[in-house]
């Protein structure tokens, strides 16, 4: 499905649920023509009406009813779906590697690290401590 066919389809039942193509409009932030167009293009695509429509109100038709009452469902999945991965973008997750000398980590920067890692439990630390000094770049402490 081609994402004009959806934002079409998102228009006709946010039309259907406030009662008006202007506000649907409105609320989808495009001009009342585009709703317009898109509703038209949609009923052309599907080759049935799905609202009658006059200058001051909309009314669905059986088909209408019909095809609000298939994709209402599907529109609620897909609309979970975009909530969860826009949220999973702000999770604080994966590895998160530290290497750094023993005698000022650990009375200093040890209890933040350990918060952090409290309050996101999908982070692994990985913690190398060593006084000498060395190639802290490296994944193990140098010998």
């Amino acid at each position: 499905m081609a994402i004009n066919e959806l934002r079409a389809i998102e228009m006709f039942a946010k039309a259907v649920e406030l009662g008006s193509l202007r506000r649907a409009a409105t609320a989808q932030g495009v001009s009342p023509q585009a709703a317009s167009q898109a509703l038209a293009q949609l009923e052309q695509h599907l080759g049935v009406r799905l609202l009658h429509r006059t200058t001051r109100n909309i009314a669905l038709t059986d088909e209408g009813q019909q095809f609000l009452e298939a994709t209402q469902p599907a529109l609620a999945a897909l609309e979970r779906a975009m909530q969860r991965v826009r949220a999973s973008k702000d999770e604080v997750a994966g590895p998160l590697r530290i290497v750094a000398p023993r005698s000022t980590f650990l009375p200093v920067i040890w209890p933040v690290i350990d918060e952090f890692c409290r309050k996101h439990a999908d982070v692994q630390a990985d913690v190398h401590l060593d006084d000498r000094i060395g190639n802290w770049v490296q994944k193990t402490a140098p010998t």
